[in-house]
């Protein structure tokens, strides 16, 4: 008997003990406790909704910041690359365009967020709006980044 506990210990209950205390990536941790989110809530986040597709406003929460990280290091490379190559002047149509995209997304999202019937989905339509368009603005950004010259 013993020896079959300690089986189903080491097959079972090892791995899944390791899959709950999978690491938070500092950047996101420190954005999502600026959020408002507690220590507490982030590794049941993670496990609830890294790596899948959003079907709470938690979730939409947690993977809109992801996004909008994932979107500030693209900027930040491709600022490096044009600076590299003199490209201030290219540098600041991005920024100027980023500055545009990002009111753009404020007053779309908020549309979306305002014709919602209930609280609960205000801020489910509100969160799911940021995530999608932040997503999609992440993947337009590294595609520029991935043309230009290295």
């Amino acid at each position: 008997m013993t020896r079959l506990l300690s089986r189903l210990v080491v097959a079972v209950l090892l791995p899944v003990a390791a899959l709950a205390a999978a690491p938070i990536d500092e950047a996101l941790r420190a954005a999502l406790i600026k959020d408002g989110f507690a220590e507490s809530q982030l590794q049941s986040l993670y496990n609830n909704c890294d790596g899948k597709d959003p079907v709470d406003t938690y979730c939409f929460r947690y993977r809109m910041r992801q996004e909008n990280l994932r979107m500030e290091a693209i900027l930040g490379e491709i600022d490096l690359l044009l600076r590299k190559d003199g490209g201030d002047d290219a540098w600041n149509r991005i920024a100027s365009a980023q500055v545009a995209w990002e009111a753009y997304r404020e007053r779309h999202c908020t549309f979306w967020k305002e014709i919602a019937e209930t609280t609960y989905f205000e801020a489910a339509n509100w969160f799911s709006c940021l995530y999608t368009e932040t997503k999609a603005r992440a993947d337009a950004l590294d595609e520029i980044r991935a043309a230009l010259p290295k």
